[in-house]
């Protein structure tokens, strides 16, 4: 299936590396306890497979069917809470946000930081003491029309912590 519909095409080649890319960033994280997770976004045009890209970069790990409750392809129009409980405790095994377009959260750019830092809100128990926090070390993918950005309020933070390709096109 490589061979007939990846190799050659640089936009899927790429996808497939951004896959790839997390059980590397996982490894790179035991010797480097500083390296972040890492948060792709891919922005085009309607049509222009940026979904079909995101689910070949997942599919190198697991099911990208997005009808499944066990995917790896997930939207963006969780809440804030639902989105970091969606990571929490993945290492090593890359997730797409589909549609940041549906995204209705308050802030992106805080939820940006939260997932490029890898750990989840702190939690008291039932006791008043503190809950370990959870956490994730992986490759994040998302795509949309829009920029992440122009919706976030791209300041030098998110700048430093997303990748952004714009106009992607499957050829």
């Amino acid at each position: 299936m490589y061979n007939k519909y990846v190799l050659g095409n640089k936009y899927l080649e790429l996808a497939v590396v951004f896959g790839l890319s997390a059980p590397i960033i996982n490894y790179l994280s035991e010797m480097y306890p500083d390296l972040t997770n890492i948060l792709i976004h891919i922005s085009g045009d309607s049509t222009a497979g940026k979904s079909t890209a995101s689910m070949l970069a997942v599919s190198t790990a697991g099911n990208p069917n997005q009808l499944s409750d066990r995917s790896l392809m997930r939207k963006w129009s969780g809440t804030e809470n639902s989105i970091t409980a969606l990571l929490e405790n993945i290492s090593g095994i890359p997730i797409v946000f589909d549609e940041l377009s549906s995204f209705k959260g308050e802030n992106l750019t805080s939820l940006a930081y939260t997932l490029t830092d890898g750990v989840g809100k702190a939690r008291a128990k039932i006791d008043g003491s503190l809950s370990e926090p959870k956490r994730w070390n992986t490759v994040i993918l998302s795509n949309g029309e829009a920029s992440i950005l122009t919706k976030s309020n791209n300041n030098t933070g998110i700048k430093a912590r997303v990748f952004e390709f714009f106009k992607y096109y499957m050829d």
